[in-house]
């Protein structure tokens, strides 16, 4: 025994060990007689027992149902493990009966509905022609990360006219040049469209402004006419008519007659 827990009394040692389980009791009661007869004391059990029942009491309330065990899959019962190796089972004898040589399709039938590439008809493997894959996207990458590095700078760009100068004088991206110059572009034919719009707006309030005009000129030209043909029949109405004088001679020729 240590000389630490040597000089520890009996029931501190005894709180101590209330505080393990019993595999590391057991592996501890391995070490020393004095131990041994401590892990093997009634009182020390007695102590985990009601430990253990005070906790049991406090986290029993609390345990979740089954039904929420159940569905996430923590509490699997017989039916589940019976139902899991029946599925097990259904799905090997699927892929025996896919897989058999006489019923599965050919290479030539593969590649023909799209499942494998072309080059699977050769003596090569589909394994191989990945590796193929990733060593040219890799050679690729190399390629391009040379390129990237000869690259002209900036300054360069920008003298061999590739670049406009804002893209060297206030260190700006080709990019949003492109797109300040959309910007303007787009703003000017704004400007254009509304100064195209007041224009035709303009024209078509002239345009009505004339027709009104006209139609004004023509309602009076109408009513003029209108009041000089009432004015010519209020003359024919107040001159006498032929008929009329003749019956009006007529008749003071027989007065003369008559009063002779």
């Amino acid at each position: 025994m240590a000389e630490s827990l040597a000089n520890l009394p009996t029931e501190l040692l005894l709180q101590i060990l209330s505080n393990l389980d019993i595999p590391d009791l057991l592996a501890l009661s391995r070490t020393s007689h004095e131990l041994r007869t401590l892990t093997f004391d009634p009182i020390l059990h007695l102590a985990r027992l009601r430990y253990a029942s005070l906790s049991l009491n406090a986290y029993i309330p609390i345990r979740p149902p089954l039904t929420y065990l159940l569905l996430r899959r923590i509490y699997v019962t017989r039916t589940t493990l019976a139902a899991r190796q029946l599925g097990r089972n259904l799905v090997r004898i699927q892929l025996s009966r896919r897989l058999d040589p006489a019923r599965r399709l050919s290479r030539e039938a593969l590649v023909a509905r799209g499942v494998l590439p072309r080059e699977c008809l050769g003596d090569g493997s589909p394994a191989l022609l990945e590796v193929r894959k990733r060593l040219g996207w890799d050679m690729l990458r190399v390629q391009l990360g040379r390129k990237l590095k000869q690259r002209p700078s900036a300054e360069t760009l920008v003298r061999q006219g590739v670049l406009p100068e804002e893209c060297f004088s206030g260190r700006v991206a080709p990019a949003l040049i492109g797109v300040k110059k959309r910007v303007e572009r787009e703003r000017v034919k704004d400007i254009l469209r509304g100064w195209v719009d007041g224009w035709r707006k303009r024209g078509g309030e002239r345009q009505v402004e004339q027709k009104m005009d006209v139609r004004r000129l023509a309602i009076r030209f109408t009513a003029k006419e209108m009041e000089e043909l009432r004015g010519g029949s209020r003359k024919l109405r107040e001159e006498p008519t032929r008929a009329k004088v003749l019956g009006l001679r007529r008749f003071w020729e027989k007065v003369g007659r008559d009063g002779n």
